[in-house]
């Protein structure tokens, strides 16, 4: 989300760039007065012709200059920063949903993995291990009669620790 506002404070920058700055400047110039000529014709209803000589009592000319100045934007009115700053907007607000699905995904997926962890415990604790101690307790009793042999003991004891071990390796899952 932070990007997303980044890139949008990107656009506002860029649309900001089109448009030209000001410039000021501010400049004070002394000169050193002397005498001077100057002659001149001047055509007015009639032609004149002026020859004068220019004397001051000052020693020092001093001018203040103002200037302000500005670009015209008529070529470049920064067209290309902007769709720049819109396509870099657009990636990231794809970036931001992909990133929102896979992080759904992964939750639903996660999910998925408890309820069936969850299944599995419950199944093994209300069915496989009670039915697997049964056995147990059952071949026992018929070794007592002769009917099953020590093979057949060891073969329900390691039914039952398989499914206690099940049990556990769902426990740690969930």
């Amino acid at each position: 989300v932070a990007e997303i506002e980044a890139r949008r404070a990107g656009i506002l920058l860029e649309k900001a760039n089109a448009v030209p700055d000001l410039r000021t400047s501010l400049a004070l110039k002394s000169d050193h007065l002397r005498t001077r000529h100057s002659t001149g014709v001047g055509i007015t209803d009639r032609i004149e012709y002026e020859n004068r000589t220019i004397s001051s009592d000052k020693k020092w000319d001093h001018t203040l200059f103002l200037e302000f100045s500005m670009d015209l934007p008529l070529f470049d009115r920064n067209q290309g920063g902007i769709a720049e700053a819109k396509h870099l907007l657009s990636k990231a607000c794809a970036e931001w949903q992909a990133a929102l699905v896979r992080v759904r995904s992964e939750v639903e997926n996660c999910r998925e993995a408890l309820c069936t962890a969850c299944d599995a415990i419950a199944r093994l604790e209300s069915d496989v291990i009670p039915t697997a101690s049964k056995t147990v307790g059952a071949v026992e009793e018929g070794i007592s009669l002769g009917r099953f042999t020590y093979f057949d003991l060891v073969k329900a004891v390691n039914d039952l620790h398989d499914a206690r071990r099940e049990r556990h390796d769902a426990l740690l899952v969930y």
